[in-house]
C-alpha cells in the first residue's frame, strides 16, 4: 500500500464483519493468503475516507521476488510474526479488558505505530490520524460511548481532538491509567 489506509476485517462465524487492525502505507496485505497457497481471502481490506494507492503483485511474481531476494524471506517472517503477535494481545485485551481499557491501550499503541518511535521517547502531542468512528471499531464499543470517553480524557487535559485527528498530551499519565 503506498498511501492513505486500509481497513482489514474478517467474518465472525455468523458472517458479521470483525475489524482486525488499519494497514498504513508500506504495509503489506494478503501474506497470509499467499503462504497458505489458498484461492480464497481469509481478510477483506476496505480503504478508508480517502481513496488509497496499492500495488498488486500477482502470486508468480512474488514467488520470482522471493526466490531472487531469499533475504526478503526473513523480513516477510519478521512481519508475520509481529502481526501473530499483535492479534494475539488484541484477541486478548478485547476478551479481558474493559472498554475504558481497550481505549486507553489502543489510543497508546497507535501512537507508537503512527510516530514510528516508541512513546516513551516523546511523552506529548503524538498525533493519530484516526476518526471516532474508527477508533469505536478498532475497540468494540459504541460510536456514542467512544465519544463520551474521548470527551472525558479531552476535558482532563490527556487528549486533543478534532475531526479524523487525536493528539496525545500527556502520554505518561495516559499510560498510568492502564496501570491501575
Amino acid at each position: 500500500m503506498l498511501d492513505n489506509h486500509l481497513k482489514i476485517l474478517t467474518n465472525d462465524q455468523k458472517g458479521k464483519p470483525v475489524f482486525l487492525w488499519f494497514a498504513k502505507p508500506n504495509e503489506l496485505v494478503g501474506l497470509t493468503t499467499y503462504f497458505q497457497n489458498d484461492r480464497k481471502y481469509t481478510c477483506t481490506a476496505i480503504a478508508g475516507d480517502m481513496p488509497c494507492k496499492v500495488i498488486f503483485i500477482p502470486n508468480h511474481h512474488f514467488t520470482k521476488l522471493l526466490k531472487a531476494y531469499p533475504a526478503i524471506k526473513h523480513q516477510l517472517l519478521k512481519i508475520l510474526c509481529d502481526r501473530i503477535t499483535f492479534m494475539e494481545k488484541r484477541t486478548k485485551n478485547m476478551l479481558h479488558q474493559s472498554i475504558d481499557e481497550r481505549i486507553i491501550e489502543t489510543l497508546l499503541f497507535l501512537a507508537a505505530k503512527e510516530n514510528h518511535q516508541a512513546p516513551d521517547h516523546k511523552p506529548s502531542g503524538l498525533r493519530i490520524n484516526f476518526s471516532t468512528k474508527e477508533l469505536a471499531e478498532m475497540v468494540g464499543a459504541s460510536l456514542e460511548y467512544l465519544r463520551r470517553r474521548i470527551k472525558h480524557l479531552k476535558n482532563t487535559g490527556l487528549i486533543d481532538y478534532g475531526r479524523n485527528w487525536l493528539t496525545i498530551r500527556d502520554m505518561n499519565r495516559l499510560r498510568l491509567m492502564t496501570q491501575h
